[in-house]
């Protein structure tokens, strides 16, 4: 299986106000059990204009991920999701595309599995 190519994967996560969840979210996808997957993934925040200090998190945790911030002034998370994918390196029919929620967690082969 190591001699497959691997997909361009983009994981956009919608955010507003999410300090407290922000870096064990990101954590929880990047604890992968496969860290081939990782380095193929690139992990773009679309933030609603947050007012606490979830981007300066993101910025100085994750500066070693291939990684996108965008602002949302739309607030909603659809559009947050529309500038994810128009933003995203993952434009090849082969590509994915996962959507992440900051609150949650994920278990280890949640983006193999995806």
């Amino acid at each position: 299986m190591s001699d497959l190519k691997l997909p361009g994967i983009s994981v956009i996560i919608p955010t507003r106000n999410e300090e407290n969840f922000i870096e064990e979210c990101i954590n929880s996808l990047i604890d992968c059990d496969e860290p081939r997957y990782i380095n193929n993934t690139e992990f773009i925040i679309v933030d609603g204009m947050s007012t606490d200090k979830i981007l300066d998190i993101v910025k100085e945790k994750f500066s070693h991920l291939k990684l996108k911030i965008f602002k949302n002034p739309n607030l909603y998370q659809a559009y947050a999701m529309n500038i994810g994918i128009e933003n995203s390196d993952s434009s090849d029919k082969n590509s994915i595309i996962i959507r992440a929620d900051a609150h949650s967690r994920y278990p280890s082969n949640y983006i193999r599995s995806c």
